[in-house]
């Protein structure tokens, strides 16, 4: 019967050429948005998932007390890591100081890279799971050692071994290569890590000890929990750490854990609370997929029945002919299957040829997982969740026909059908104008914020870091 119901409907769809390209092109363009749209959400969803450690690594923030108004900050003192380890290490796998990524120069022979890096203690290789290529991970114990990633190893060494060689990292430091390990994954917030160097090494080279107190916060803390650790449990724990230690502050302090889940999506913080951050964008890209969905669930579904006149006559014959209505349903419904499941095709091969454009716009690089089980299965529901908001009352309307009211040519009278298609054709106008307005309003804003005055001429303006050493 599957067989047959197959024939038919390419049969009909190979007659009725202009409705199944009209169709089907509504479809495509749909799917076709509604795809990228799915993408880049996921990429958003997934940032850090690549981590193993990610449920138990967080970044110890602080709240710091300015009159009214509470400010959140991830800078912590040097001095902060090792009490931590000190005086709670029970309930830390690993507690790691890191410099911020900064971009330094590598000198290697009569060539200079710029490269972006951490100086960090050895435990982030651990913390971070770095696959390494060559060398060990440990090897930041060395205060002389260096680890770089695969890509940036290449750019600096060619095809040399670059393991054992030394160059120079900023003016004063030399280093010598330990270990390689590969690229840190690009949906992370360790993205573009090329080299990790030795905390030590900075600190020495610096000079932090010697005049660096309390009261500076120029560095990351990150710390792993341990499997039965809670991150309330730990953050309620260790929120006064930083004002038991600093007491000649001005300024109320304290500490919290903000779990690495958060890092990219839940950022920004108002009055020492986290609001929320691109997770907005998120869920309004969600809900704009949703609706183009819709559209073009109802857009198939308008056409469907607008052209169902054109099959009475061939409902009827087949209801006289003894035909019941369930297989009529399942004929149409095979029928609108088809078409789905072609335009479904289509739109992921335009989906495919889009992505580097997308990837410029949304400075990603997104692509499409074609090697992973779960693609597929959420493929498979996209299809199956189209075709039925798109098929399900077509099947149904035409499959109702009356055999003698069509076989003598007297007008349906069906005035529920014609009332649902008004229905649908107005939903599908305001939606539409929604996404319209909406568009023309973020174009209108961002084009307001690029143009508007400054107050001041920016031209032949610098700005210069002042490290003081006063804090």
């Amino acid at each position: 019967m599957i067989k047959t119901n197959l024939r038919i409907g390419l049969r009909n769809i190979l007659k009725n050429k202009g409705f199944f390209a009209l169709n089907a092109g509504g479809l495509i363009v749909g799917l076709t948005a509604v795809l990228l749209i799915s993408l880049w959400v996921h990429s958003e969803l997934s940032y850090n998932k690549s981590f193993s450690n990610y449920n138990k690594i967080a970044s110890v923030m602080q709240n710091l007390t300015f009159g009214d108004e509470i400010r959140s900050y991830t800078g912590q003192p040097l001095q902060l890591a090792p009490v931590l380890r000190d005086e709670y290490g029970n309930h830390f796998e690993y507690v790691v100081t890191s410099s911020r990524m900064n971009s330094i120069d590598i000198a290697y022979n009569e060539n200079i890279v710029i490269a972006t890096g951490r100086f960090a203690e050895p435990d982030l290789t651990n913390m971070l799971d770095v696959k390494m290529i060559a060398g060990r991970k440990d090897a930041l114990h060395d205060i002389s050692s260096i680890l770089l990633s695969k890509s940036i190893a290449a750019t600096i060494f060619g095809v040399e071994d670059p393991m054992g060689k030394s160059f120079n990292l900023s003016p004063k430091m030399e280093v010598k290569v330990a270990g390689i390990y590969e690229d840190l994954p690009k949906n992370s917030n360790f993205e573009g890590l090329d080299f990790i160097a030795p905390w030590e090494l900075l600190k020495k080279s610096q000079g932090y000890e010697s005049r660096l107190g309390w009261g500076n916060y120029w560095f990351n803390v990150y710390a792993q929990l341990k499997e039965e650790s809670s991150l309330a449990e730990v953050s309620g724990l260790i929120k006064n750490v930083r004002k038991e230690h600093y007491t000649t502050s001005d300024r109320e302090s304290e500490l919290f854990l903000f779990p690495m889940a958060k890092w990219h999506l839940h950022s920004n913080f108002e009055n020492g609370i986290s609001t929320g951050g691109r997770i907005e964008y998120v869920v309004i890209f969600s809900i704009i997929g949703i609706f183009i969905l819709l559209l073009a669930c109802i857009n198939f579904m308008n056409l469907s029945t607008a052209h169902a006149l054109k099959r009475s006559k061939e409902v009827g014959v087949r209801k006289t002919l003894g035909s019941s209505q369930k297989q009529l349903i399942f004929q149409f419904f095979t029928e609108s299957f088809i078409i789905i499941l072609f335009a479904f095709c289509v739109a992921l091969l335009a989906t495919f040829l889009l992505l580097p454009q997308f990837n410029t716009i949304t400075l990603k690089e997104v692509s499409i997982p074609f090697g992973e089980p779960s693609f597929w299965g959420v493929s498979f529901v996209l299809v199956g969740i189209t075709a039925v908001l798109s098929s399900l009352y077509p099947s149904f309307y035409l499959s109702a026909f009356k055999p003698v009211k069509v076989l003598k040519r007297l007008r349906n009278t069906n005035k529920g059908a014609v009332t649902l298609r008004k229905t649908l054709i107005v939903v599908q106008f305001v939606i539409s104008g929604i996404l319209i307005i909406g568009t023309l309003t973020v174009v209108g804003q961002i084009n307001h914020v690029k143009n508007r005055p400054l107050g001041f001429n920016k031209d032949m303006l610098i700005s210069i870091p002042i490290n003081n050493g006063r804090v």
